[in-house]
């Protein structure tokens, strides 16, 4: 079962253990991996308060359908959703000036 270590009760707070410090450090990033983006959705890891992440379906969506808990900001587009758009572009695309030579040469060590 995935629990996060990072994951603590009130009043209660982490050892001077440098093992544990660097598991709970990583543990959401592996609970993503393995268990995917919804794993704060599992009962163990589950908050009693709202959570907005911007995440919706996907693989391992525990909550398929649950209006209660959704977020109308999706990140991503297309979706059928209406979430979030991206801006159109406005003023002129910035092109570097550079001067000089390209050439590929062998860089010499000693002089």
């Amino acid at each position: 079962m995935p629990f996060g270590t990072g994951v603590l009760v009130d009043e209660l707070d982490f050892s001077d253990d440098k093992l544990l410090q660097g598991r709970t450090f990583s543990y959401s990033d592996t609970q993503r991996y393995h268990v995917g983006a919804n794993y704060l959705q599992l009962a163990i890891n589950k908050p009693k308060t709202r959570v907005a992440t911007n995440q919706y379906g996907g693989q391992m969506d525990y909550l398929d359908g649950d209006k209660g808990s959704e977020n109308p900001h999706i990140n991503y587009e297309p979706s059928s959703i209406d979430g979030l758009k991206e801006a159109p572009k406005s003023g002129k695309d910035y092109t570097p000036h550079v001067e000089g030579q390209v050439m590929r040469k062998k860089i010499s060590l000693l002089k």
